[in-house]
């Protein structure tokens, strides 16, 4: 059974009272989409956020989905490893997650971007993109 994007957003004000879990597994939640991982953000901005790990297989969350996850981890200080499906996501939806790990636009934006992130899978044909968003994960750790 699917949880959707409701009860993904239900879940989300869950977790905000929650500061022990450190692995979540979507997998398999194929109603969930952009609207759902948005509603994330409050969650993985929160300082009681102690989530570790966050995976997403068999979810085509495509580009809309990538931007809003990326968004949403904009400012997350505990998610280390990120593993998803990117079925549905082309160079866009990656250069989102490019962005996130290191976003070059200016030296404070480099120091802003998300240096937690150490691991990012990803299931499917590897792009250029990838492998860039792979290279600037080694710096992290």
């Amino acid at each position: 059974m699917s949880i959707g994007d409701n009860g993904l957003k239900a879940l989300a004000v869950g977790l905000l009272r929650n500061s022990h879990l450190k692995k979540l597994n979507l997998s398999e939640n194929t109603a969930i989409t952009s609207v759902g991982l948005r509603s994330l953000k409050q969650y993985f901005r929160s300082p009681t956020c102690a989530l570790k790990t966050l995976i997403i297989k068999s979810v085509n969350i495509g580009d809309e989905g990538a931007c809003a996850l990326a968004d949403a981890l904009g400012r997350n200080k505990s998610l280390k490893r990120l593993s998803f499906c990117n079925r549905g996501i082309t160079s866009k939806g990656m250069k989102a997650f490019l962005k996130l790990i290191c976003d070059s636009s200016s030296p404070n934006s480099i120091y802003l971007s998300n240096h937690t992130i150490c691991s990012l899978s990803t299931f499917g044909d590897e792009s250029e993109l990838q492998k860039n968003i792979t290279t600037w994960l080694g710096m992290n750790r």
